[in-house]
């Protein structure tokens, strides 16, 4: 064995491919002597070839499909149906100011009548910390109607609607678009 001034050892490793192939399975062989296969060409041959892979791909495929169809389909928070109006509140960025828009739609149930409508829109920011209110009114008689309000972007990251509507409050929520 070697030494050096310090009495450090000095490791000598020894490789031999040749003796090494020899010990080797053929799969190994085979690929050093360039004739190895792959027995599945293709990306779904090779996701569905053995049973741990399918299993992968069944739990991948329901969590995803799972999580689009409660978007689509779930509770969602900007709508509500209240005395059989379907009620939505939206909210988009445009430059530094932040719109949003409750909107009553067209309805049969309200045409011979009126209700008032009361609605206070109020902005959060990330940490939910309530930055500003607005404070919007009208009647709603069976036509599309709006109510609608503006504000100043200090990172806000949620708008909150207050509505009372036939004697009743509702609350709505938006994500900024």
């Amino acid at each position: 064995m070697e030494t050096r001034e310090n009495n450090e050892e000095i490791l000598s490793f020894h490789y031999n491919r040749s003796k090494r192939l020899e010990t080797a399975p053929q799969n190994v062989k085979d690929f050093y002597s360039g004739n190895f296969h792959s027995n599945s060409k293709g990306l779904f041959k090779t996701i569905f070839r053995n049973p741990f892979s399918r299993l992968m791909f069944l739990a991948v495929f329901l969590l995803i499909g799972t999580s689009y169809f409660l978007n689509l389909f779930g509770p969602q928070e900007n709508t509500i149906k209240a005395e059989g109006v379907k009620i939505m509140l939206n909210s988009v960025l445009l430059e530094d100011k932040i719109y949003c828009s409750l909107e009553f739609p067209d309805s049969n149930d309200f045409s011979n009548r009126e209700e008032y409508v009361f609605a206070t829109f109020k902005v959060y920011d990330l940490d939910g910390i309530l930055i500003n209110s607005d404070f919007d009114s009208g009647i709603y008689s069976g036509k599309k109607t709006y109510f609608r309000s503006t504000f100043i972007d200090y990172e806000i990251k949620k708008v909150v609607c207050e509505l009372e509507f036939c004697g009743n409050i509702y609350i709505l929520k938006s994500r900024i678009k």
